[in-house]
């Protein structure tokens, strides 16, 4: 696998940086450590790759002249061997045919001399989608870049993601404000559009705590500007386009406070004496602060399942949590997929709703030169991970989300997202929360199943779903989008979780002080002079240093937001002015094909109906619109042919 430009531009601000001590001693020690081989994997986990990439970065040749690398599987066996010369600087190898090896986490020994550091390789292996066994039977056809829809195609034909656009629903006037979380933007019975929210106040040490205000804005345009109102209009009954349809997210209660009682204990579930409960029934609990609920006493951080029986009584289903908060890594522990942050991503069931899907960010530890030491975490990657459950008691580990995607740089990681089943194309699409550690950003990016287990991204996605580079940008921090579609016109609508004014590594020194007005230059820098800020991330300077990230801080502007893009447009085929022609397997007729297009006056576009390979029906495809006719489908099993130059392809319609 060869790095990307992002990945090689970090690498070479990393090559001058060769002192790497542990994440607490770089906060603590005055004096900077001798230095030291650093050695880690480029990526993180590596998902359906031939090979995997290993840095080492050798401050001086005197130290060492080779490396030698075991890698050894869960049982202790050795797997591969391999050994490379090293260069002082950095070394950059290729361990050939690792990805051959069973999906699992492989303990890795790196040996140097007399030294010897152990790491972590994690394989996946996520089946590719092969052409469907019988007749596409979905009414909506949406053009993923696999082998579904696609039956033949031209070399250079490309599947695009949307670039979503940002709209500003409402800024708080408060000053203070650190944070806001949008519930929802809804049309209301009036025609006007209303939006909800939280307003989270700066207090010294919480980042969740109070005080917090509830705000409802309203608009009589959707794309604003909104002012703040006292009272929320009732929601329209056709308020919402009906787009996604999911289960309701796996419901977490934050803290000890478990059906409104902080002091209440609880039992283990004990079948004869509690008697049933079905699946959609599970809840969890995030618990922050260690907390004795009777069965369980709970430690700081933990994350555990309950459940409301037949009989009315709220048990915990296991003794055991389910996931274990990691605040710093240290010593000789590796992740093992259940150690995690607050990032949750939501969940849904398979078709007959006898398997719960949950997504999680799991903490993966990370070492220099990938360590990330300017991260509030700042020896892992949170990765966005797929878990499932048959029970609530019992959960495996799957897969990441995405990882190692075309993209994706050694500092790429997701901080969470949202995960919704559109029915009339068969897609799950699930709107990631991107972020970039490397240029401190949050942004959507949009990864797609047809099976709601296995998820895949675009590999011409070059720019993320809702993402923007200018930090000055009231989106620089957009984490999510949230199920709920509003249609106005051609466009759909939808609402962003939560909204910083403020790149991400602020966070850390936010609760110094009384009010954020206390803050100086100098907090940042006390916090982050160990942390090769400075070398490491891009835009350091042009902010202005450690003055920069504190001024950018004070004149935060925290709002409401909301992304549009074109209806039933998430993304598209592309053609240039090279010519794109493609023909789909069988798809099943009864009804008028209608195409979702944007053809350039100088463009083409041709729709060919095929049955047995003969043309049957065509039409010339003309202008911009999101329904446009072409021809009559009759019953029955055909093939579509498509022809186009300076157009975009974004879905067809059988009504």
């Amino acid at each position: 696998m060869k790095l990307n430009k992002a990945s090689i531009a970090a690498l070479v601000a990393l090559t001058a940086v060769f002192g790497c001590p542990d994440a607490v001693a770089q906060e603590t020690e005055e004096k900077t450590a001798a230095p030291e081989i650093q050695t880690e994997f480029v990526q993180p986990i590596y998902r359906n790759c031939k090979d995997a990439d290993l840095a080492i970065v050798l401050p001086s040749e005197d130290m060492c002249k080779k490396a030698e690398v075991e890698v050894f599987d869960q049982n202790n066996n050795s797997v591969l061997k391999c050994s490379f010369k090293l260069k002082e600087g950095f070394n950059y190898y290729n361990l050939r045919n690792a990805g051959r090896l069973d999906a699992g986490r492989y303990p890795v020994d790196i040996n140097f001399g007399d030294t010897t550091y152990r790491r972590l390789l994690r394989i996946e292996h996520v089946p590719e989608i092969e052409a469907p066994g019988e007749a596409i039977a979905e009414r909506m056809i949406l053009f993923t870049p696999d082998k579904y829809v696609f039956k033949r195609a031209s070399k250079n034909l490309s599947v695009k993601l949307t670039k979503a656009d940002a709209h500003k629903v409402w800024s708080s006037p408060k000053p203070d404000v650190v944070y806001i979380t949008t519930d929802r933007v809804y049309k209301a019975e009036d025609g006007s559009f209303v939006g909800t929210g939280t307003e989270y106040t700066y207090s010294k040490w919480q980042l969740y705590g109070d005080p917090k205000f509830p705000f409802v804005v309203k608009s009589d345009n959707i794309e604003g500007p909104y002012e703040r109102v006292d009272v929320a209009p009732a929601p329209a009954k056709d308020g919402y386009e009906k787009v996604f349809t999911s289960s309701k997210a796996l419901s977490c209660s934050l803290g000890w406070n478990v059906n409104g009682d902080s002091d209440a204990k609880f039992d283990l579930y004990d079948p004869a004496k509690h008697g049933t409960y079905k699946l959609e029934d599970v809840r969890m609990i995030q618990n922050m602060e260690p907390h004795d609920y009777g069965c369980v006493n709970a430690g700081y951080r933990t994350y555990w399942t309950i459940v409301t029986t037949s009989t009315g009584d709220t048990v915990f289903l296991s003794d055991k949590p389910v996931f274990r908060d990691v605040p710093d890594y240290q010593g000789n522990v590796y992740d093992d997929g259940f150690m995690t942050n607050d990032n949750f991503g939501n969940s849904w069931y398979n078709a007959d709703s006898t398997m719960l899907y949950l997504t999680r960010g799991q903490t993966v530890r990370r070492f220099a030169p990938y360590d990330v030491p300017y991260d509030l975490l700042p020896n892992s990657s949170r990765i966005l991970t797929i878990y499932s459950t048959t029970d609530g008691i019992n959960w495996n580990y799957l897969h990441s989300m995405t990882s190692s995607g075309p993209h994706d740089t050694p500092f790429t990681q997701q901080y969470g997202g949202g995960t919704y089943y559109h029915p009339a194309s068969g897609l799950f699409l699930s709107f990631v929360e991107d972020y970039d550690s490397d240029w401190q950003r949050v942004g959507v990016d949009l990864e797609y199943s047809r099976d709601g287990v296995n998820f895949y991204d675009f590999p011409d996605n070059e720019a993320g779903f809702l993402v923007t580079d200018d930090w000055n940008d009231f989106y620089f921090c957009a984490y999510g989008l949230g199920p709920d579609v509003i249609r106005d016109g051609d466009k759909y609508y939808q609402s962003s979780g939560i909204s910083m004014g403020y790149p991400h590594c602020m966070a850390e020194p936010l609760f110094l002080h009384e009010n954020k007005w206390e803050l100086e230059d100098d907090d940042y820098e006390e916090l982050f002079k160990n942390r090769r800020m400075k070398e490491s991330l891009p835009y350091f300077d042009a902010i202005g240093g450690w003055k920069g990230l504190v001024q950018q801080l004070r004149d935060a502007e925290c709002v409401s937001l909301m992304a549009s893009y074109r209806a039933d447009g998430w993304f598209y085929v592309d053609a240039s002015e090279k010519p794109v022609k493609f023909t789909t397997n069988e798809i099943v007729g009864g009804g008028m094909l209608n195409v979702n297009a944007a053809v350039a006056e100088d463009g083409m576009m041709k729709v060919e109906l095929l049955d047995g390979g003969k043309v049957v029906a065509s039409a010339e495809i003309t202008g911009d619109a999101i329904k446009i006719p072409a021809f009559e489908m009759p019953e029955g099993e055909y093939a579509i042919r498509v022809k186009m130059k300076n157009a975009k392809l974004y879905a067809m319609y059988i009504d």
